[in-house]
């Protein structure tokens, strides 16, 4: 049987545009895989399709992007001839290690931080409670706003906003301190980039009346507190020296991975290579993807992914100069190693007795 002839060309950085001359006894082999007469729509799609896949293996290209098939014209005794142009994983230069020298992160948990994340979880079971007392910073105050601006009218009712956080108007935080449940007050404020975009960075003159003034109750970390999260004894000191160990484990993960990526950004400034813009892309679109459905394009948040390409392309850069060395350096999962990093992981869960973990090793494995 006679085989396709490839002619490959680099057209430039990791592009290729593949010359691909298909026989006609080629074709007829594809016959149980091609679908409809030779006439149909759709029958030289299913040639392309095939034989480009065919050729790629043949020659031992891995394509990135799906091809752009151009120039379909039929050739003698029934045969096709195109021209395809893709995206190919790039050539990736073989750094040597030897040359690198990494920089050991130091850092520790200080007592500071073991208060600030106390009075975080307790923050996580506070309450707003409405009061009498005139508004304070800390304090939620809720409100109607009014104004005009030119001819852009902006009425809000029941607006919340929280004194000294900032997160409305600009002014807000000076203007509201001190009011009380009932009082009218003319305030001169300036619009933020959100909310109005039209309006952003200028200036009006609102109306508003306060409906609400509510304080922040922070509980006390009592006994069933400190139950509840985990520490049987419901000791504070127990509690604190929880808190603690559960921070230093969580930082010297941090440490090792600011250590890792600074590790392998250095070594792909030093042996760059192109990156396939198709892999860029999905990055950047995985990147801006709703947490709780990642990869799902359709739950994307309203963000334009253009402005993740530059994170995309160097978290794709080291993935793949990763995968490169593990090759090059036969660098192997430790099945050991990767048994107790997911222990615990699991150990850290508030109910570890309920997670369950599943390991499957599918090949080679490298940080970063």
């Amino acid at each position: 049987m006679e085989n396709i002839i490839v002619c490959l060309e680099t057209v430039e950085g990791v592009s290729k545009c593949m010359k691909v001359r298909v026989p006609g006894e080629r074709i007829k082999s594809y016959a149980n895989k091609i679908q409809g007469d030779k006439n149909d729509e759709g029958f030289e799609q299913q040639v392309s399709n095939i034989s480009f896949n065919d050729a790629a293996e043949r020659i031992g290209l891995i394509p990135v992007s799906k091809p752009e098939f151009q120039d379909m014209i039929s050739i003698n005794n029934g045969g096709y001839s195109y021209t395809a142009l893709f995206e190919t994983y790039p050539d990736i230069p073989v750094p040597d290690l030897s040359r690198f020298r990494a920089t050991r992160l130091r850092a520790k948990v200080s007592e500071d931080d073991v208060e600030r994340t106390l009075l975080k979880l307790c923050k996580q079971h506070s309450r707003w409670e409405e009061v009498k007392h005139p508004a304070i910073i800390g304090d939620r105050v809720t409100i109607d706003l009014y104004a005009m601006v030119g001819d852009i009218e902006v009425d809000e009712k029941n607006v919340d906003a929280v004194l000294g956080e900032n997160d409305l108007l600009e002014g807000l935080d000076k203007g509201l301190p001190g009011v009380n449940v009932g009082d009218e007050l003319m305030l001169n404020l300036r619009f933020p980039d959100v909310f109005y975009p039209e309006l952003a960075g200028k200036q009006a003159v609102f109306s508003i009346k306060v409906k609400k003034v509510e304080t922040l109750l922070i509980p006390e970390p009592d006994k069933q507190f400190i139950k509840d999260h985990g520490v049987s004894s419901g000791e504070l000191d127990h509690f604190r020296q929880a808190i603690r160990t559960n921070m230093e484990k969580q930082l010297q993960d941090a440490v090792k991975m600011r250590t890792t990526i600074g590790v392998m950004a250095d070594i792909v400034k030093q042996c760059p290579f192109e990156v396939p813009t198709t892999l860029v892309a999905r990055e950047a679109a995985r990147l801006i993807s709703d947490p709780d459905k990642e990869g799902c394009g359709d739950d994307a948040l309203d963000l334009n992914p253009k402005e993740f390409e530059g994170l995309a392309r160097k978290r794709i850069a080291r993935s793949l100069m990763a995968h490169k060395l593990a090759g090059t350096y036969d660098i192997k999962l430790d099945e050991k190693r990767l048994r107790l990093r997911v222990d615990e992981m699991v150990e850290s869960h508030p109910e570890p007795e309920k997670k369950s973990v599943g390991i499957t090793r599918t090949g080679n494995a490298c940080a970063g």
